[in-house]
């Protein structure tokens, strides 16, 4: 474990602390640890103590794709982590082979509904990604159910066919696009289909899944995929870099819900450079904290934590002030970086070069 000292950015004398470990695994799919890039994660409640995160998908060699579910559990707060595959199944209609399954792809969203609420059944959204040479624009309803159980086998996913056929509206969407929960709403945004990089942005309240472009009241920013989207404070959505064809972009876009429009945000202080492949996620209400991806040279290992209310950016420090961060954080793009508990975050596979990855670190911050 390596401890970094930051500055915090509310308007305290308080010290924020960054601390960067290893983690392992004590049971794995098959005693393999299933390398990849492009996956899908998001966080599922705490059960007795014990933290989980759902993954799905994910390039697990060239051109080869997952469709599994996985369930990672850790009794240790991050440390140590176990490996479920779960048993997938359809619900409420037939599978035609279309969207009625899984379909194998990387680089998509997954998206529970509601995340704040702890219930036995978990309703996930799966939009877009990639399976080779197939570009997908379809919307997915899967059902997380018996999501409460003391063991992760007891789990199972089902894909709900009749919601599935009734989401629609999604246009071209591709891969690399980011879809985020704001409020009662999803938001989608961006993606590469094959011949362009989606210039249209689309909402759907999350209860109906009836998707429709987004018409704001300026214009939407320049399309991309590959960025990073957060939200923030229950009203706004924050996109942070990409690409669009030869151009990498480092811009922070901020749509604001209430005002129905977007503007582009300066950050002063330490700036992200302009990267993709990277992940984002909110640390607390106001600091969103960027890690790794590829900054069109190589990939990178620099982490920054950006304090939104006050649009100010810093990069990770360790004890001795003016040391860059180094050998740490890996050097990865691709990966999954996803919030647990109040204050820890999880940074898996990903690649580096042409190498995939399947080994895991724990990030976990703490204000004094």
């Amino acid at each position: 474990s390596v401890t970094f000292d930051l500055p915090h950015l509310l308007e305290t004398s308080s010290i924020m602390r960054l601390e960067v470990s290893n983690c392992s695994f004590s049971s794995v799919p098959d005693g393999v640890v299933p390398d990849r890039k492009g996956h899908a994660t998001c966080p599922l409640p705490d059960v007795d103590g014990k933290s989980r995160i759902l993954l799905h998908g994910g390039e697990i060699s060239r051109n080869v794709f997952d469709d599994k579910f996985y369930v990672l559990e850790s009794a240790d707060k991050g440390l140590t982590w176990s490996w479920t595959v779960l048993e997938s199944k359809v619900i409420n209609g037939k599978d035609d082979g279309q969207g009625a399954k899984s379909r194998a792809r990387a680089r998509h969203t997954m998206t529970v509904l509601n995340p704040d609420d702890a219930t036995s059944t978990i309703r996930i959204v799966i939009c877009g990604g990639e399976g080779g040479a197939t570009y997908f624009s379809d919307t997915q309803v899967w059902e997380l159910q018996n999501a409460l159980a003391d063991d992760p086998s007891q789990m199972t996913v089902a894909l709900d066919a009749k919601a599935s056929a009734h989401a629609r509206g999604l246009d071209k969407v591709g891969f690399g696009h980011s879809c985020t929960q704001v409020g009662a709403n999803l938001y989608l945004f961006g993606g590469y289909t094959g011949e362009e990089y989606n210039q249209t942005a689309y909402t759907t309240p999350a209860a109906s899944l009836s998707w429709r472009p987004l018409k704001a009241k300026d214009q939407v920013p320049i399309g991309r995929n590959k960025h990073s989207a957060v939200e923030w404070m229950g009203k706004r959505l924050c996109v942070f870099g990409g690409r669009s064809y030869s151009k990498m972009h480092g811009d922070l876009q901020v749509y604001d819900a209430a005002t129905n429009m977007w503007s582009e945000e300066n950050i002063s202080g330490d700036v992200p450079s302009a990267r993709f492949g990277h992940g984002a996620v909110m640390m607390d209400e106001n600091h969103m904290l960027v890690v790794g991806g590829w900054n069109g040279n190589e990939d990178v290992n620099d982490a920054y934590m950006v304090d939104l209310l006050n649009m100010r950016g810093t990069r990770l420090l360790n004890e001795q002030p003016g040391e860059l961060v180094s050998g740490t954080i890996p050097c990865v793009s691709y990966h999954s970086l996803t919030k647990f508990g109040n204050d820890r975050a999880l940074v898996f596979g990903g690649e580096t070069g042409s190498v995939l990855h399947g080994d895991a670190f724990l990030i976990r911050w703490t204000s004094e």
